[in-house]
């Protein structure tokens, strides 16, 4: 009887470990996750500034062609239009 409790002790002993091993490597692991995914986003926001500047590239390159100036002018009408808004909902705030 004593055998078979310090054996159970024994089993309780690995299993306590083995769970503790196991915790310590999910926290890091959810640490490596957290870590990713903030410089999958930085990576993001930098696809972004760059696609921004390819495209104002281009514009400034094609600007001698009319499609590409009737393109530049919707744009700033867009911008326009959204400071505009900005502007409306500052004066409403």
């Amino acid at each position: 009887m004593m055998q078979k409790i310090g054996e159970l002790n024994e089993k309780l002993d690995l299993l306590i470990k083995e769970y503790r091993k196991c915790r310590e490597e999910n926290r890091s692991l959810r640490k490596k996750v957290s870590e990713q995914e903030s410089a999958l986003e930085a990576l993001n926001q930098e696809i972004a500034l760059l696609k921004k500047d390819n495209e104002l590239k281009k514009l400034a390159t094609g600007l001698n062609t009319e499609e590409a100036k009737e393109k530049m002018s919707r744009q700033i009408n867009q911008v326009i239009r959204e400071i505009d808004q900005l502007l409306i909902n500052l004066n409403e705030a």
